[in-house]
């Protein structure tokens, strides 16, 4: 874990860390499917993609509660060349990479 901008950086290895940081880490639960109790989603829909979460240090008392838990899923086939080898999830599953002033 590291830390920049007020948030926690997280690389998410498995599903059960998925779950963990997803849903009980700090009192804050998302609405990502690979944090579900139904572990397909982290291990075989999205298996081709690689996981970072950005967890505010404070999420109970961040400014704007959908950016309290962020996660960025990178496609393990990443080219920088391509905008949708990465998207940025917030806190209630919106694609908040479509906006631009995230990433």
């Amino acid at each position: 874990m590291d830390t920049i901008g007020g948030y926690e950086i997280w690389y998410v290895p498995s599903y059960e860390a998925a779950v963990e940081l997803g849903r009980f880490y700090k009192n804050v639960s998302t609405s990502w499917c690979i944090s579900t109790d139904e572990p397909k989603y982290f291990n075989d829909q999205y298996s081709d993609s690689e996981f970072m979460f950005l967890i505010h240090e404070d999420p109970e008392n961040c400014p704007d509660e959908d950016l309290a838990k962020l996660a960025l899923q990178v496609s393990k086939e990443y080219d920088d060349s391509d905008e949708n080898d990465y998207k940025l999830w917030d806190t209630s599953d919106y694609d908040i990479s479509q906006d631009g002033e995230y990433l």
